[in-house]
Parts: C-alpha cells; sequence; structure tokens
C-alpha cells in the first residue's frame, strides 16, 4: 500500500505524502512534530537526508503495536465492521487503521440510511459485525468488544434502548415516550427492557454473522493487509467487496 522512496519530504507532492498522512492518523499535531523534530536531529548527526522512507519508518515504529499475537484477530475484527458498514449500505468507510491502545473504523454515517427503524437495525448489525468477523475467522470473541461508553457493545445497547424507549418503535408500548434519566439503572432493575434489547442485539449478531459468512476469505485477506500496513483506506474496502462479488458472478 505503501511505496518506498528516497523521495524528500519537503519536495514531495500529495500524492506521495498520502501514506505518510495516513499512517499518521490518530497522532496529534504535537506528537508529529515531536517525531520530525528527533528525526531531523537524528538524520543530522548520522549526516544523512530527512528522506520520505526515513519518516514512513519511524511513523511505523513510533507506534507501540499490540502483539503480533492477537493483531489479526483485532484487523478482522474492524475488517468486519468495515465491510458491513459498506454491504448493508449505513456509512462510507473512511479508513481503517490499527493504534497501539484503540484500532479504528472510521465511518461517514449516511443520515438518510439510519432514519427508520430498520435502518437503526442495520446500524446495530454493523456495530456487531467486529464480533461476528471473530467468530467466523477464529471461534472466540476478544474483551475488545465492551468495556468502556466507546465500545461496540456500548453504541450497540445505547442504540437500542433508544428504540425501546423514545423512538416509537418498542417492542412493547411503542407510542409511550419513556426517556431514560439513568441509562444504566433502567437496564439494571428493568429486566423487561434488558431482555428486549438483549433479544435486539442478539438478532443483530446473528444477522452479522449471516452477512460476512459469505466474504470470510476477502475478510481474511483484508484483515492481513492491515496487520502489514496499520492502515487501509475505504475505497480498498470497496475495491476489495467490488472484487470479490465480480469473481462470484462469473
Amino acid at each position: 500500500m505503501t511505496p518506498h522512496s528516497d523521495t524528500n519530504p519537503a519536495s514531495a507532492g500529495n500524492d506521495a505524502l498520502r501514506p505518510l498522512a495516513l499512517l499518521a492518523s490518530g497522532m496529534t499535531g504535537a506528537d508529529v512534530e515531536r517525531l520530525i523534530r528527533e528525526l531531523r536531529a537524528k538524520c543530522r548527526r548520522q549526516r544523512r537526508p530527512l528522506t520520505w522512507s526515513v519518516l514512513e519508518n519511524a511513523l511505523r515504529c513510533d507506534k507501540s503495536m499490540p502483539s503480533l499475537d492477537v493483531l489479526p484477530q483485532i484487523a478482522a475484527h474492524e475488517i468486519g465492521h468495515a465491510f458491513a458498514y459498506e454491504l448493508l449500505c449505513v456509512g462510507d468507510v473512511q479508513l481503517v487503521r490499527l493504534g497501539p491502545t484503540l484500532a479504528v473504523t472510521e465511518i461517514a454515517i449516511k443520515p438518510e440510511a439510519v432514519v427508520t427503524a430498520e435502518g437503526a437495525d442495520r446500524y446495530i448489525v454493523c456495530l456487531m459485525a467486529g464480533r461476528a468477523a471473530e467468530k467466523l475467522l477464529f471461534g472466540n470473541v476478544m474483551l475488545g468488544s465492551g468495556g468502556s461508553e466507546q465500545s461496540d457493545l456500548a453504541q450497540a445497547t445505547h442504540a437500542a434502548l433508544q428504540l425501546e424507549t423514545v423512538l416509537g418503535v418498542a417492542e412493547e408500548y411503542p407510542l409511550v415516550y419513556r426517556p431514560p434519566s439513568q441509562a444504566g439503572d433502567m437496564l439494571l432493575y428493568r429486566s423487561d427492557i434488558a431482555k428486549r434489547i438483549q433479544r435486539r442485539l442478539e438478532k443483530a449478531e446473528a444477522r452479522a454473522v449471516d452477512l460476512l459468512s459469505p466474504i470470510v476469505k476477502p475478510i481474511a485477506v483484508m484483515a492481513s493487509r492491515l496487520v502489514d500496513a496499520q492502515v487501509v483506506e475505504g475505497d480498498a474496502i470497496r475495491a476489495a467487496l467490488t472484487e470479490h462479488f465480480a469473481g462470484s458472478r462469473k
């Protein structure tokens, strides 16, 4: 994905700099400034120019990545999300990247795709697709799906809670507007609502498994590419899906 060159970063064109920008995604301006300052000093001591390849290698090494034992499963998880968003037309994938503490699939959600109950359910399927990809490729699920307010399970649970309480599409009493003042307390003390949300999430995960089962091989290929490159653009995700389905029609 990323070409190697001895081009000087100061004179490189936009196309040449794009791979570097992708590798630097997730870093703050201060992080990038620190890295370049350190590289300049190092290159001066070694009496060599600061080139594109030097900067690229530094960007890769600057990130303390998780163990290679778990990276393939983390990558498959993120590719599962990416493929689901594209296949269900819920959002456009911008990029997928691996980081030292967080793997991210950046999505531009399509507002028109999530304005109905079915659209909201498809969004929850996309949130559960990372777990589904792990199950299909590895037979188990790592703990990263939960654990924080930004996790897949937290977001999926919140979306399902909204459907069951305030959006007029609940399984029971759909027209009753019941905004939860403390969502966590409602799930703890209202077992009836918790059960309905559990059913929604189970159904969404099952749909995600069905959606991704026919494309296990492309998921594995793109996950391997992500491990190697640390970042994959949305165009590559869409191209992989197009190629797979074009080949399956032959």
